[in-house]
């Protein structure tokens, strides 16, 4: 139990890391208004989060911004 804990303490403290070092990007005027222009369209929507994923090298950073 106590390797299971010290595991999930890492995750926990890695997504808080990639929170802090991602908040900057999301702050950014040009990104605010990338996010306003995505409407739904799921082609659009796809091709952006790609993008964005590739430029961050982690989708896991591109999910939590």
């Amino acid at each position: 139990m106590g390797r299971v804990s010290i595991g999930f303490g890492l995750i926990i403290l890695a997504l808080k890391l990639i929170v802090a070092a991602a908040t900057p990007i999301t702050q950014v005027s040009s990104v605010k208004v990338l996010f306003s222009l995505l409407t739904g369209d799921v082609i659009l929507d796809s091709l952006t989060g790609a993008l964005f994923a590739i430029v961050s090298y982690s989708s896991l950073a591109a999910v939590l911004c």
